[in-house]
């Protein structure tokens, strides 16, 4: 008969040998991803609309519109539209400055008629002439080959919607945190979607056939969250069209760049916007992967307190070394391809402060709204 301090022991392993099966399998995925090959520039057929949906962005969208200028891709070929979500500095002057300034630019801006990311994109989309839809954020930069690498990817594969790759970027300590934890959720998403079991991805840097777009509704259904532009949509694509359909561009030459938050309270507010939008999901994989992501780290916090109390820490330890050990594999090709190495470093560090951050941004996220860009979400 099991003895009552066992049973704590055995209610841990159950989501934390859950957890192990899914990331390893996520690891597996991502070494199944195939690399892009290179075609020449003058090759590429396919055309893009690049959509920013910019909210207040009038510090940072410059840099960003400098990074499309840099774009080594036919200018026939693609267009960028940016989207003023009702900002209430002047990032509408100064994207029509930008303009001005670059003539032969085919760059265009529109005022949004309702609010919300979605809103915008979608209001975008009616005007884009683009095969393929590509979104990225004001805040974000591209390499000058981004759209190349998009090209070949769809020429080579012709998925209806491809992820693309993302990095934090910051200095200091806090940042290089919130650099090893964010790699952690694109590997994560990238291996998945390797794996033929698509959860995650990052509307920083999607792309999707207008016409899919068009076939599943695009954002119908999932309008009342503020977040979600991008993976309620793979899902719907995935489930329209098959797993197949989807696939992550792993490619270096695609990967764009943002920062990091500058605070505490902007990182929390960040990621509790994130989790707003779980009572959406509808795919029985995101479902399983958030129930055992969140069950485990829970475990670890139940773990660490149980042991504190009663001096029995087998539990805690069981979880925490196969976090630990199954974790790790994962973060160090991620790390390499993102060449980012160093950012293991701080593996240990995150990995004591993920449960409490998960509890937190997952309550938070779940029970309380909060404010985004001026904005109650």
């Amino acid at each position: 008969m099991m003895e009552n301090n066992q049973l704590p022991m055995l209610l841990a392993c159950i989501p934390a040998f859950l957890y192990v099966m899914i990331i390893m399998r996520f690891t597996f995925g991502w070494v199944s991803l195939n690399r892009v090959r290179q075609n020449e520039p003058s090759q590429s057929t396919t055309s893009f609309s690049v959509i920013i949906a910019a909210r207040n962005e009038a510090l940072t969208i410059t840099k960003c519109l400098d990074a499309l200028l840099q774009q080594d891709y036919p200018n026939k070929l693609f267009e960028v539209i940016v989207v003023d979500d009702h900002s209430t500095d002047n990032t509408f002057q100064v994207i029509t400055n930008f303009i001005s300034a670059h003539p032969g630019f085919p760059l265009r801006i529109l005022r949004a008629e309702d609010q919300g990311k979605k809103s915008a994109i979608k209001q975008a989309i009616k005007y884009a002439s683009g095969q393929l839809i590509v979104t990225t954020d004001a805040d974000c930069k591209v390499s000058a080959q981004w759209l190349n690498a998009y090209a070949d990817c769809y020429e080579q594969t012709r998925s209806r919607c491809i992820s693309g790759p993302v990095r934090m970027e910051g200095s200091g300590l806090f940042a290089h945190l919130q650099e090893l934890e964010f790699m952690s959720l694109i590997a994560s998403g990238a291996g998945s979607i390797g794996a033929g079991m698509p959860v995650m991805c990052n509307g920083a840097n999607f792309c999707y056939e207008k016409q899919a777009f068009i076939e599943v509704n695009g954002f119908q259904g999932n309008e009342r969250f503020v977040s979600g532009d991008d993976i309620f949509l793979m899902h719907k694509i995935s489930k329209r069209f098959g797993t197949s359909a989807i696939t992550f561009l792993k490619d270096r030459r695609a990967i764009v760049v943002t920062s990091v938050q500058p605070d505490l309270k902007s990182f929390f507010r960040q990621r509790m916007r994130w989790t707003s939008k779980s009572p959406g999901y509808r795919d029985a994989g995101i479902i399983l992967t958030a129930i055992s992501v969140f069950l485990t780290h829970a475990g670890l916090v139940l773990g660490l307190g149980y042991g504190l109390v009663s001096g029995m820490w087998q539990s805690f330890f069981l979880i925490f070394v196969s976090k630990l050990l199954i974790d790790f594999p994962l973060l160090v090709i991620a790390g390499n391809f993102m060449q980012r190495k160093k950012l293991l470093l701080y593996f240990l560090p995150v990995q004591v402060l993920l449960p409490f951050y998960v509890l937190i941004t997952t309550v938070g996220g779940l029970f309380s709204s909060v404010s985004w860009k001026g904005r109650a979400v």
